[in-house]
């Protein structure tokens, strides 16, 4: 049994102590899974949704900086960290100096981890008011991230204290470990809850079907996770910052550390990865949606042909009534189109231009724009409300598509049907027809009642294009 100094007796009544062997699998494994994710995400993004943004190159950031902290801590156990500081074998001062490099990399990897989150947000949803909120959560996170990555550099006055002080704790150099790390743990789980919690009030919005809204509520609240490591890493702040054994009770709080990185990273890059999953494995969100696909397949049927009945009686109805219906139904499908998804431009520009444009209250940008596109009747993971109403209506929409007119006009004809002209308007083609064959002989004038009709489909025309 180990003899322990005077002074050195172990007082936390929480153990952050774990073995060495531990705190090298952490380490390797979950840098290796993080770095696989952050791969597929980026290509994904570029190859195959072909829709790579600014969120994308924060995240790679991130990325860098969490496998920084990995290696610092992996150096940290080789050099002691998990045995008893009065080791003869231990190293303390390298010891410290790779703490204190692994220390500010964490901070960064989580500062550009919800930046990289809360600009994917940007991208999805157009709601102002969530847009509203995201900007803000974004000033929060930069000004907490470059509060917490510095107060980590420059602990010490001058910075080389922090590995060659031996008053660990009561060093006057230095700012009071304990009370900064709180502080920072604490600023940092509050920021981590509410950027998870951001996106769930509008899923619960949207008027899509539950099985959707499930799947949605699923991948968006994966988040949640991170809010439950960064909590249990801030347990193990206490006794690392309270026992002279500092090197003992490290090893738990780095690797919480560690974990609570590549987690969060993972929790960002989950969603986009819908793109990946459907060209390697297609089968699994077929089968997702399937069900809901063929109920979706069975509705429409049944208001296919409620929609041909109630053509077959609005086509027997009287003139007038059916020609102001056909202009109200070229009015509902012109806000139908005027809602329909954009798709977002590609590349950092396309991206500048949609994060800073004002969205209406009735747009909605398509979520499969930026997490993989797909032409399947079973992609309903990641479908909007609008796209699907429009693959839901059964009122043919390439006449509305042709700009050059052919099949606007043909179905035009078969809406309007010609009304009888007032009497004064029978009165004044008359006239004019009298005039016409005094004056222009040889020449033929119109009969007053077709030239009506004509004027009449002419003005209808022009209200059906408007």
């Amino acid at each position: 049994m180990d003899v322990v100094p005077t002074g050195m007796e172990d007082t936390a009544s929480i153990s952050g102590h774990t073995s060495q062997g531990a705190i090298y699998a952490v380490c390797i494994i979950f840098t290796l899974f993080m770095g696989l994710i952050v791969a597929a995400r980026i290509f994904t993004r570029t190859l195959v949704a072909k829709q790579a943004g600014l969120d994308d190159a924060l995240i790679v950031v991130a990325a860098v900086f969490s496998i920084l902290s990995c290696i610092m801590t992996y150096r940290e156990a080789v050099e002691g960290m998990g045995k008893h500081v009065w080791d003869p074998s231990i190293d303390l001062i390298t010891m410290s100096l790779f703490f204190w490099g692994a220390l500010w990399s964490y901070y960064a990897a989580l500062g550009f981890t919800k930046l990289s989150i809360l600009l994917q947000y940007l991208r999805i949803f157009p709601q102002i008011t969530f847009r509203r909120i995201c900007f803000v959560m974004i000033g929060i996170t930069v000004f907490w991230t470059l509060w917490a990555v510095f107060s980590s550099m420059i602990m010490c006055l001058p910075v080389s204290v922090f590995w060659t002080t031996k008053d660990f704790f009561h060093d006057p150099r230095c700012l009071p470990r304990l009370e900064t790390w709180y502080a920072n743990a604490a600023i940092n789980l509050v920021s981590d809850f509410v950027t998870a919690l951001l996106p769930i009030g509008v899923i619960r919005s949207l008027e899509i079907p539950k099985r959707q809204k499930k799947l949605l509520y699923a991948v968006f609240c994966i988040g949640f996770i991170t809010c439950i490591i960064s909590a249990l890493r801030l347990v193990f702040i206490y006794p690392m910052t309270t026992n002279m054994d500092q090197t003992w009770h490290s090893p738990m709080f780095s690797i919480w550390s560690c974990v609570e990185m590549n987690v969060a990273i993972f929790c960002s890059c989950a969603p986009t990865l819908k793109g990946l999953i459907q060209r390697v494995w297609p089968k699994f969100l077929s089968t997702i949606g399937s069900r809901y696909a063929s109920a979706r397949g069975s509705g429409q049927g049944s208001s296919g042909r409620e929609d041909s009945q109630a053509t077959a009686v609005n086509s027997k109805t009287s003139a007038s009534g059916s020609s102001n219906d056909s202009l109200h139904k070229a009015n509902d499908i012109s806000h139908v189109e005027a809602q329909s998804c954009e798709k977002p431009a590609s590349g950092f520009l396309g991206f500048r231009r949609s994060l800073f444009k004002p969205f209406s209250k009735g747009t909605n940008h398509s979520l499969a724009s930026c997490y993989g596109n797909s032409n399947s009747d079973d992609d309903i993971m990641f479908e909007d409300d609008s796209a699907r109403l429009r693959k839901g209506s059964s009122t043919p929409s390439k006449m509305y598509e042709d700009d050059k007119g052919i099949e606007v006009q043909t179905t035009v004809d078969q809406y309007i049907e010609p009304r009888a002209p007032s009497r004064a308007s029978r009165a004044s083609r008359a006239d004019e027809a009298t005039k016409t064959s005094v004056h222009g002989a040889g020449s033929v004038a119109m009969s007053p009642f077709e030239d009506d009709e004509q004027e009449e489909r002419d003005l209808q025309r022009a209200a059906w294009s408007s």
